[in-house]
């Protein structure tokens, strides 16, 4: 049974993972350049909220 469902989970693909790692460090490197602002979770989940509320 464990072995059906470790084999069920996706693996983890060094590939993509290369790739999201580019895309968090760009984007880190944007934020702390002042090129973008961090905005606080608490506005992002209102905001989401406030669309999937209608």
């Amino acid at each position: 049974m464990v072995d059906a469902l470790l084999s069920s989970l996706d693996l983890p693909e060094p590939e993509m993972d290369r790739e999201w790692t580019a895309v968090a460090r760009n984007r880190l490197a944007e934020m702390r350049s002042g090129k973008v602002k961090p905005v606080p979770g608490e506005q992002v989940f209102e905001k989401v909220w406030k669309r999937f509320d209608k």
